[in-house]
């Protein structure tokens, strides 16, 4: 299980959760972004849209 952290305390590397309209969609922790995918592919989105983070490493 990984350690849950607040959105603001995640680093690169880590994962986390944004909400995309009515579903959870889960993204990789760039630094200032966060990546994920999307319908039309892998999409970047500001840091600011995690909802929840866990800690990798």
């Amino acid at each position: 299980m990984l350690p849950e952290v607040p959105p603001a305390l995640a680093r690169a590397g880590d994962v986390g959760v944004v909400i995309e309209g009515n579903a959870e969609a889960g993204v990789v922790v760039l630094g200032a972004e966060i990546m994920g995918m999307a319908q039309n592919g892998v999409t970047v989105l500001p840091r600011e849209r995690l909802v929840r983070a866990f800690r990798i490493g």
